[in-house]
């Protein structure tokens, strides 16, 4: 009996949670955001960017509570970010409130070459996509599939600070909104004939 209740009670202690960044998605427009694979010292973000405005701008906005895990060095940043509303990625751009990158990792697209502009030492990544850009998506950093993660560096943040992780895709649209918006602009100028 006093085996079995010493077995429960360490049991128990191995379930308690860890103290790991608390990632909540501030503003999705649209879009998937799956932030379930932070961990303690790790803000994993994955985006299906599904969602495409007028500009050819979908954003998402993350917010990251500093936990008593993420202490004591940079907090890793990784992500899937994937395409579901452009016809190709031109460009990603990533902006930290209240933060700045300490290192640059990896990117690895599925089609396309990058170049990054940015990241260590500021507080905006931006990644551009060679020729006409990238259909499918990247990893950022490890994302469990090799990888370096880029760095947060959050020496200036105590327990309970955070900061937002702003994330836009660029891209151009997909053909079937393209033909969407080219038919609106029609009959828009059609109307006017008419008027005229």
């Amino acid at each position: 009996m006093k085996a079995l209740l010493t077995a429960g009670l360490l049991g128990a202690g191995l379930a308690v949670p860890s103290h790991a960044a608390i990632v909540s998605v501030v503003e999705d427009n649209g879009n998937d955001v799956n932030t379930s694979f932070s961990g303690p010292g790790v803000a994993a973000i994955d985006i299906a960017f599904n969602d495409t405005n007028v500009n050819s701008v979908s954003s998402v906005v993350a917010n990251v509570a500093i936990e008593e895990g993420d202490l004591g060095g940079p907090l890793a940043l990784n992500g899937l970010l994937d395409n579901f509303g452009f016809e190709n990625f031109e460009e990603i751009r990533i902006t930290l409130d209240g933060a700045m990158f300490s290192f640059n990792g990896s990117v690895v697209p599925a089609f396309s070459n990058v170049a990054l502009v940015g990241g260590a030492g500021s507080q905006a990544l931006r990644i551009f996509f060679d020729g006409p850009g990238e259909p499918y998506g990247v990893e950022l950093g490890d994302t469990g599939f090799g990888g370096t993660d880029f760095g947060i560096d959050i020496s200036g943040l105590n327990l309970g600070d955070s900061f937002n992780i702003t994330y836009e895709a660029v891209g151009v649209p997909a053909p079937a909104a393209m033909g969407l918006m080219l038919l609106g602009l029609g009959g828009l100028a059609a109307a006017r004939r008419r008027k005229a």
